[in-house]
């Protein structure tokens, strides 16, 4: 008798780690705010959810309490239901979760717990259609129309502040220092404040240890292996240079020459004592 419970305690703790692995990898596999429960008839009636009654593949959403489920952690405790998302149940930010019926079993269970403010908000609001708002839309331009009243002005309500994890962020990315600085005291004689200073040019290489040079040099203790590198390679056919000449199958030897055409006297005259040329010379001379 005692093997056999021994053997049945062990199948329930072997199947609830199979359960919790199965939704810890689920939840990181594209859906990280959902994680799949199954429920029980003794949970179902607890919550009021039972299945094809409370809720249903049409109406498959049911909100419940926060306290409600730590209470009933703490009263059935490894027996709950909820015991494998224990740790996401309290760092909830909010007052209600939402549970969701799976009749389809689309990710493997019955139900499964939607872990996010805003995944719940999409859930229970989704967002309208393309038609939806252009109704809307002509709905709303048809009643400004008729009624041309001015809307009293309602000043903005503060709402409070609900945290979801993103300050958690910011701080591990933000710069600290961890270094601790190194503070210089740099002082002299007070006789030699508002001293007369004279200036003149010196060559440093004339005078022993006047001056010390700190070239660059290769440390062992800090060498870099380069693991990844970004390199663009672009393919271009093979080019090759190559000079040709042209054979001049017949040579001729052949000479051109040209000259401008001009007027003859008697057309320069002509255009010279032409009216065109008067009017021209009239429309463009400085008054």
């Amino acid at each position: 008798m005692v093997k056999t419970q021994n053997l049945s305690v062990w199948l329930c703790s072997h199947n609830t780690l199979i359960f919790v692995y199965q939704t810890v990898l689920l939840s990181f596999t594209g859906h990280p705010e959902i994680f799949p429960l199954v429920f029980t008839t003794k949970t179902q009636e607890i919550f009021n959810c039972r299945a094809d009654e409370d809720v249903t593949e049409e109406n498959c959403f049911k909100l419940i309490k926060k306290e409600d489920i730590i209470q009933d952690l703490k009263t059935r405790a490894t027996v709950s239901d909820f015991h494998p998302v224990k740790k996401v149940i309290l760092e909830y930010p909010g007052e209600e979760l939402l549970v969701v019926f799976d009749a389809k079993f689309q990710y493997g269970q019955n139900f499964y717990l939607v872990a996010s403010e805003e995944a719940k908000e999409n859930l229970l609001k989704p967002p309208e259609t393309v038609e939806e708002k252009k109704d809307d839309d002509e709905k709303e331009e048809e009643s400004e129309e008729e009624t041309l009243e001015v809307q009293p002005y309602k000043p903005p309500v503060h709402k409070p502040w609900v945290s979801l994890g993103s300050e958690k962020e910011v701080e591990e990315e933000s710069v600290k220092e961890t270094v601790t600085k190194i503070k210089y005291r740099i002082s002299r004689v007070r006789r030699k404040f508002g001293a007369p200073i004279t200036f003149t040019d010196k060559n440093a290489s004339h005078v022993k240890d006047s001056y010390l040079e700190c070239t660059s040099y290769q440390d062992k203790s800090f060498s870099i292996k380069m693991l990844e590198k970004d390199v663009g390679i672009q393919m271009v056919p093979k080019l090759r240079e190559a000079i040709i000449q042209t054979t001049w199958t017949y040579p001729k030897n052949a000479a051109t020459q040209y000259f401008p055409i001009e007027l003859s006297n008697e057309e320069k005259e002509e255009s010279l004592s032409s009216g065109k040329l008067k009017e021209f010379l009239t429309s463009v001379h400085l008054r």
